[in-house]
């Protein structure tokens, strides 16, 4: 059982490990200023817990949602790299045509959502 127990936490260790190195690698990437940003914006308000009697058992907090950082970190590693090849900082032709048909998928992708942002926000 402690056995068991022990494989778990190391396993536990080492996932949170390799989360925390992805991040430090996009900030890397993106540079610290952007990376703040986004951080706020993917912090999560967590309410606080009541039990039955109205007593607060766990009080109000905010947890960082670090699959959507890693998500839109690198959707604005995406943007950028668009924002380099229309200043003609780089060639569009750069890469495998696997990455660059994925690269112009994102982009679409991340445009029609700002539009449909931008949509809502009007309404």
């Amino acid at each position: 059982m402690k056995r068991m127990i022990e494989g778990y936490q190391k396993r536990y260790k080492t996932a949170i490990g390799k989360i925390n190195n992805i991040l430090v690698e996009l900030e890397k990437q993106i540079g610290s200023q952007d990376f703040k940003m986004l951080k706020q914006v993917c912090m999560v308000d967590i309410p606080e817990q009541k039990n039955e009697q109205g007593e607060v058992v766990q009080a109000a907090r905010q947890e960082l949602n670090k699959q959507a950082l890693i998500t839109e970190a690198r959707n604005l590693i995406v943007l950028q790299r668009e924002e380099r090849i229309k200043k003609g900082l780089r060639k569009r032709t750069t890469g495998r045509s696997s990455d660059r048909s994925a690269h112009r998928s994102k982009v679409k992708f991340l445009s029609a959502r700002a539009e449909q942002a931008q949509q809502e926000e009007v309404k």
